[in-house]
């Protein structure tokens, strides 16, 4: 069904390789509007999925971006200080979600 979408999905492969080298040594949470199936899709498409610790998706929270709600879950899951942590955001209203919470931000200009 999707399969004709899928084919014209674009990745970062720069982003995707910082995650490769954080891989292990942080926990890495992907935390997004997207539907779950839709996110699976894409992640399963891509070989990406086995590069997040967890994925947060629409489903699994109330109030979406610019609300922090997704980070903060990840970040309560993971049991760290926002302090702690680096969120990598590529829009608007994710660097809006991302300066509530305290943590530092990676902004991705082009994704």
């Amino acid at each position: 069904m999707y399969s004709k979408y899928l084919s014209k999905v674009k990745i970062n492969e720069h982003l995707f390789s910082m995650i490769r080298l954080m891989k292990g040594e942080y926990k890495i949470a992907l935390v997004t509007t997207a539907s779950k199936k839709n996110t699976m899709e894409i992640l399963n498409y891509t070989k990406k999925a086995n590069l997040f610790d967890r994925v947060i998706t629409f489903e699994d929270i109330i109030n979406p971006k610019p609300d922090p709600e997704g980070f903060n879950f990840a970040i309560k899951e993971f049991e760290v200080k926002p302090e702690d942590i680096v969120i990598f955001e590529d829009s608007e209203v994710g660097i809006q979600a991302a300066k509530k919470t305290g943590a530092s931000i990676f902004i991705i200009n082009k994704f």
